[in-house]
């Protein structure tokens, strides 16, 4: 099914490619004998600044729905933007509360792509987030499934330290005792209820955690490279329990349970490391 953060994607590239197309041929006469070239204003610098200018508005209309949508489903889901936001487009960072734990939606952009000749450019990924008290110096990635082997075939993933629970939930960093401790009931019904299996949760300093098992493993150059891969990979904020999704997210029903899952694995993780 094809939902509006997708639409919006799609508008945003295909609506410049229409303006441009149309400019060029009713400037090259292709558009007679509704409009001739000869009516058009300006010839070609004309042609270019007027597309150009075309598509800046319609940019700006699809940032501007863009963002009245994001507002909107964080309303619908308990949330509210922080501070003002003077600019007519971008996501505001939006907080609320679950079960009197802080929760936040935010968007950020990261470069993606390996470079070279493949290519790389920037993402929008949405992060939704619970507070922990603060930093901490454990950390676990928690999820379902495969959610982990983003790392494939690289020699980091065979220094993972990694425990899978019950077949069915997969647990990476510090502890097979602490990762049981978080797996609650309540935050293994919220992991099954969020519709991203690929992505799990950042539970205090993950990465961290991660980067130091694997460089650990061994002195050597490819491994200590692949360690750095991996902190970065499961890299969060310590002082949080984070989820990371690539695109734009405009489903108040799915942030409601991605509130669900970061808010009780941070009421879990508290729990387990007190004291």
């Amino acid at each position: 099914m094809l939902r509006k953060q997708h639409v919006y994607a799609i508008a945003t590239v295909a609506w410049p490619v229409l303006v441009f197309g149309a400019a060029i041929t009713a400037y090259s006469g292709q558009a007679e004998p509704y409009v001739s070239a000869s009516q058009m204003p300006g010839g070609p610098t004309g042609m270019f600044g007027g597309a150009l200018g075309v598509s800046a508005v319609g940019w700006a209309a699809i940032g501007t729905l863009r963002k009245r949508s994001w507002l909107s489903m964080g309303r619908r889901a308990g949330l509210a933007p922080e501070g003002g936001s003077v600019l007519p487009i971008g996501q505001p960072d939006m907080t609320g509360s679950v079960h009197g734990r802080t929760v936040r939606a935010r968007t950020r952009s990261k470069t993606t792509g390996g470079g070279g000749e493949s290519g790389s450019s920037k993402s929008t990924f949405t992060v939704v987030e619970a507070d922990l008290p603060g930093p901490s110096d454990r950390g676990l990635f928690v999820g379902r499934g495969d959610s982990a082997g983003g790392l494939g075939d690289d020699v980091g993933a065979r220094h993972l330290p990694t425990v899978t629970i019950d077949d069915e939930f997969v647990v990476v960093g510090d502890s097979e005792e602490l990762a049981r401790a978080v797996l609650t009931d309540r935050v293994r019904d919220a992991l099954r209820a969020m519709e991203d299996d690929d992505d799990g949760l950042l539970v205090g300093d993950a990465g961290g955690v991660v980067s130091d098992a694997v460089s650990g493993a061994s002195d050597s150059r490819l491994v200590q490279a692949a360690a750095n891969r991996a902190g970065e990979k499961f890299a969060g904020d310590a002082a949080t329990v984070s989820h990371e999704t690539r695109g734009l997210l405009l489903d108040a029903d799915e942030l409601e349970r991605r509130l669900e899952a970061v808010a009780a694995a941070a009421d879990a993780f508290e729990d387990a490391t007190a004291g």
